[in-house]
């Protein structure tokens, strides 16, 4: 919840909006939701498993953090870590989904605001609305 209201309106819109896989150059894309972004560049633009494969981001071309093991770096985008937690239910996820992709980044944005009203967070509404 601290990440939530700390964030900037721009990139709470950023972290509703569904990102799909862009694996490119030898991979193509497979169209899986994104739910990690890379700490490297931050970017939301590769599924677990094509993340595995590359060793850029497709976005940047900055090269991909890994461990030692050869494991991708990588962090819970702020809807997957709200799953987590249990502020949003895993039964919103899937509507959201089944929904196309604008529809469900609206959709994601709304879920945001609930989780803020519920946490006592107004201010990130307010701010959001302000802007």
């Amino acid at each position: 919840m601290l990440r939530l209201a700390g964030l900037d309106p721009r990139e709470l819109c950023n972290e509703a909006i569904v990102e799909k896989c862009r694996a490119t150059r030898d991979l193509r894309g497979c169209g899986k939701p994104v739910k990690h972004a890379l700490t490297s560049c931050n970017h939301a633009s590769l599924c677990a498993e094509c993340c595995q494969r590359c060793e850029f981001c497709p976005i940047c071309r900055i090269p991909i953090m890994k461990r030692h093991g050869g494991t991708p770096v990588m962090k819970p985008r702020i809807f997957e870590e709200c799953i987590e937690s249990g502020l949003i239910s895993s039964k919103e996820e899937q509507t959201c989904e089944e929904d196309g992709i604008s529809n469900a980044s609206v959709r994601r944005l709304w879920l945001f605001f609930d989780v803020a009203l519920e946490n006592k967070a107004v201010s990130v509404i307010c701010h959001c609305i302000l802007v």
